[in-house]
């Protein structure tokens, strides 16, 4: 099997905004855990505690 590979220009606008924007709020946070994870898991550190949840209500004048 031949890898593929292939050149994309950094600066030219791509699809990965668009993808995450289909994607609910629970998978775009278990896509984050999971990358955090990984993370961890290749840098060595061994488990890491979980995420903090945190909620903040602030008041909002209306325009």
């Amino acid at each position: 099997m031949t890898p593929k590979m292939r050149l994309v220009d950094p600066h030219a606008p791509s699809d990965d905004a668009e993808y995450w924007r289909s994607k609910t709020p629970e998978e775009r946070v278990a896509a984050v855990e999971f990358l955090r994870r990984q993370c961890a898991l290749t840098a060595g550190d061994g488990p890491m505690p979980r995420l903090v949840k945190v909620l903040r209500l602030v008041d909002r004048k209306k325009a």
